[in-house]
């Protein structure tokens, strides 16, 4: 099969000789991935939803002004099934810019954390024919990441990251979003993503 095929091109990669490091000084990397946390919504008045199972889909640039530091921007999405009271499909997504810190370093690869901030976007698509809900506000994220490079150019990352952001006021097409009690919807989220991602440095 042709897939037998790309991964038997892979692992032949994996065995070349590489002495690059993934990430330094001057060096510019993007990376594109996905994969799959828990994500959790909560409000401002009343109780949090449960930790539901999410898919993940990102993508970045990263840049680094130092041998062990870099600026990252990152753009991530993450889906569930079901939201916060009685949602359907429901997403939260938004933009980050980070700090990248190299923390420890080995021959072709490397372990790096970082601590960003940005907008984002909590989407509530509900059932029963009412309108998709949203509201957008400031998150903040911290993440884990190993990766190793397969040759000067191309590498992989696995990696764990974690947002939080506080809840905001939700709108739909006809204004603010009330409550069954009767006060102003304000919905947050916190949620924790495994991910894998291709790495293409420059």
């Amino acid at each position: 099969m042709a897939w037998r095929g790309h991964l038997l091109g892979l692992l032949l990669l994996g065995t070349l000789p590489c002495q690059a490091q993934v990430y330094g000084k001057k060096r510019l990397v993007f990376d594109v991935g996905g994969g799959g946390g828990g994500l959790m919504f909560t409000q401002a008045r009343g109780p949090d939803d449960i930790l539901r199972g999410a898919s993940v889909v990102g993508c970045g640039v990263q840049y680094g002004f130092g041998k062990r530091i870099g600026l990252a921007f990152r753009y991530e999405r993450m889906s569930a099934r079901r939201g916060i009271l009685e949602a359907g499909p429901s997403r939260v997504g938004g933009y980050t810019a980070a700090i990248h810190v190299v923390m420890g370093r080995w021959e072709r690869s490397e372990v790096d954390g970082s601590l960003g901030f940005g907008p984002a976007t909590i989407t509530l698509s509900a059932d029963r024919n009412r309108m998709p809900r949203e509201g957008s506000g400031g998150s903040v994220m911290a993440g884990l990441r190993w990766s190793r490079a397969v040759t000067p150019t191309v590498g992989y990352a696995l990696g764990a990251t974690a947002h939080t952001a506080a809840p905001v006021g939700m709108a739909d097409e006809r204004g603010t979003v009330f409550t069954p009690q009767g006060v102003p919807l304000e919905v947050g989220f916190n949620s924790i993503g495994l991910h894998a991602a291709l790495l293409v440095r420059f």
